[in-house]
This record gives structure tokens, sequence and C-alpha cells, in this order.
């Protein structure tokens, strides 16, 4: 069963553009290692703020790319590459 993060709940935490940057600047690391580091913070802070993540057993980190044009949106996603899988993460 897929557990999907709930955005709603970091809201109360973070502006929504805060959160986007937080998204937007793991896509901005270019070394595998680091940006690996990265997700897990992001992971970390996620579970900490929606106790249900915990029980996940995987956790699978996309880039998706989707159109914003109404007429193409059918053809959504455009892109998906999973940049980081994280099998077995601790319950925090």
């Amino acid at each position: 069963m897929a557990l999907l993060i709930n955005e709603k709940e970091f809201r109360k935490k973070l502006t929504s553009s805060r959160w986007q940057a937080f998204l937007s600047n793991a896509l901005k690391i270019q070394d595998p290692e680091k940006q690996r580091a990265y997700l897990k913070a992001l992971w970390k802070f996620c579970v900490a703020n929606d106790s249900h993540l915990r029980e996940a057993r995987s956790v699978q980190f996309y880039q998706v790319v989707l159109t914003g044009n109404p007429s193409r949106r059918a053809l959504n996603p455009l892109s998906q590459e999973l940049l980081f899988q994280w099998d077995n993460p601790p319950r925090l």
C-alpha cells in the first residue's frame, strides 16, 4: 500500500513557497551523495510532521515533469525519474 505525503500537514508549519523551495533545492544538488543526504533529511522532516509516514517500508523520490497546458494535460506526466529509493527507513 502506498502512503502519500499530505502536503497540507506541512503547510501548517511552512508556507507553500517554502515547501516548494525545499523540493526544488533537492533537484539543484548535483552530487548524488549530497542529494541523497538532503532527501533523507527531507524525509525525516516529513515523518516528524506526519506520523502515519512512520509505517513506510520504502521511500521513493521522483522528479516528475507535468504540463500546465490545459490542452496537453492528458499527456501528464511528461516524464518521471527516480532520484532515490530508501528501503527500510528508520521509524523515527
